[in-house]
């Protein structure tokens, strides 16, 4: 097995990157067995070998599974590639020290002040909006009834 690039380094956010490269090909691969369909794929010439249900003839399973098997496997290999590169481990190690070490993250009562104001904030635009939208609508309405 190849030696893994700064193992000790940058664990979370390569373990989010490898999740979301996974999770990304297995939605891709749920949307491929959709569009292939059961019965859409097989040419004429494989007919004695894939029955109605779209599954193959001795094995029960269906044909789509074998398209789907080698995708994920290379899916996985891209994230593996992913996770030991040195310029993307790297880039990711720095990330997640810069996140631990140099952000100065809000305390809860500074959170709860901000989220305060910006909750007021599109109450008042949202009424400023509505009341401008009213206007127009009677301005418009005053107009064409006047033709």
């Amino acid at each position: 097995m190849p030696e893994i690039y700064k193992e000790d380094q940058g664990k979370i956010s390569r373990v989010i990157l490898v999740t979301v490269i996974m999770l990304g090909a297995v939605f891709a691969l749920n949307q491929l067995h959709g569009f292939l369909g059961a019965n859409a794929g097989p040419d004429r010439n494989l007919q004695g070998f894939i029955d109605e249900q779209g599954r193959i003839e001795g094995i029960g399973i269906d044909w789509r599974y074998l398209v789907h098997a080698p995708l994920i496997g290379l899916a996985a290999l891209f994230a593996f590639r992913q996770f030991n590169r040195p310029k993307t481990a790297d880039f990711l190690i720095d990330t997640e020290n810069e996140l631990k070490n140099k952000v100065t993250w809000p305390s809860r009562k500074e959170e709860v002040n901000a989220t305060i104001v910006v909750v007021v904030a599109v109450l008042i635009l949202s009424v400023f909006i509505f009341g401008v939208d009213q206007i127009l609508r009677q301005c418009i309405s005053f107009f064409y009834k006047g033709f």
